[in-house]
């Protein structure tokens, strides 16, 4: 049985109240539905993007992993002052997160050392690396050191090869053999056999 309204006021403020109920049900869908697709996108795109869920998990299980209490939320500033001063501890050239330490492996290694390779590749013991100078004589018939190794126990650093032109392209082969190479237009590559014990023996022409 229908109600029967006393008067058209009645009606038009029933109609008024079904109005406001709907809009008001209306902007609830629209508060929780609308964050949840944003989510569901967030959730979607980290399981896509690699590099995202590698940087949350950072973040989450940085302490269990790394033994870093809070990973840091930018990069190092810029550079200011002296740098590379022989009073500077390696935690003076470098921005840590809480938890880190840093202490330097040498400070003999050639100017501009550049890429490095471990050597050997398991149970490494050195370091094999290029280092990107130009050409040069620099006297007592030596040339510019191009390739050095540093062992990781005492920090010693020996010259494996001389004279190359800005070395900066290094990695081990599947032979056990380095591969160095020159970051020049007309850049030569060197194959150095036992780089363990190979040293300082000098690029006579790159002709």
């Amino acid at each position: 049985m229908h109600k029967k309204f006393r008067n058209s006021y009645d009606l038009n403020e029933f109609i008024m109240l079904v109005i406001l109920l709907t809009l008001l049900y209306t902007f609830s869908l629209t508060v929780i539905f609308f964050p949840a697709i944003s989510f569901a996108n967030d959730d979607t795109r980290t399981n896509k993007n690699f590099g995202i869920k590698m940087e949350r998990l950072l973040h989450i299980q940085s302490h269990q992993y790394f033994g870093i209490r809070k990973p840091l939320t930018a990069s190092a500033p810029e550079t200011s002052g002296a740098y590379r001063t022989e009073s500077q501890l390696a935690s003076d050239q470098v921005l840590l997160a809480r938890g880190l330490k840093a202490e330097y492996v040498t400070r003999s290694a050639g100017n501009k050392t550049d890429m490095i390779v471990p050597w050997p590749e398991h149970e490494s013991t050195h370091l094999i690396t290029c280092v990107e100078g130009s050409r040069e004589d620099i006297g007592l018939g030596k040339m510019n050191p191009s390739v050095q190794r540093i062992d990781l126990r005492t920090g010693n650093v020996e010259t494996i090869l001389r004279g190359m032109s800005r070395c900066d392209g290094i990695r081990s082969t599947a032979w056990n053999t380095i591969l160095a190479t020159e970051e020049a237009d007309d850049g030569k590559a060197y194959e150095i056999a036992e780089p363990l014990f190979t040293t300082e023996n000098m690029v006579v022409s790159r002709d």
